[in-house]
């Protein structure tokens, strides 16, 4: 499976090498905190949610995109299954916590990436 989401992201980020790959879980009461993976202009990073086939808003679990200059939410991604976000590794993002009323875990497959060398 991993191979396959892999396989999926590298098809739309062209010319990128894995750096590294790992897995995330959040339940109700972890929380995220707002970072960057790199500072680097050539790195990438890509989400892919593994939830349940079904999201309900009020679960929370979002992944929200700051804006540095006017600390104002850029984006806030709910987490649908099967969904891949891909962006900048240098934009500060969050995972938000799951509500109570949600009583899994949030997962998520995480590829970090670096640009080709021309």
């Amino acid at each position: 499976q991993v191979m396959g989401a892999w396989n999926r992201v590298q098809s739309v980020m062209a010319h990128k090498s894995l750096v590294t790959c790992y897995m995330n879980g959040y339940t109700y009461g972890t929380e995220g905190y707002f970072h960057r993976d790199w500072h680097e202009d050539n790195y990438s990073t890509a989400i892919v949610y593994l939830t349940r086939d079904t999201w309900d808003p009020d679960w929370g679990g979002e992944t929200v995109f700051i804006d540095d200059d006017t600390e104002e939410i850029r984006a806030s991604i709910l987490p649908k299954r099967n969904r891949v976000v891909i962006f900048p590794s240098k934009l500060n993002h969050c995972a938000r916590g799951v509500t109570r009323k949600f009583n899994g875990v949030r997962r998520t497959l995480m590829f970090k990436t670096r640009k080709d060398p021309e």
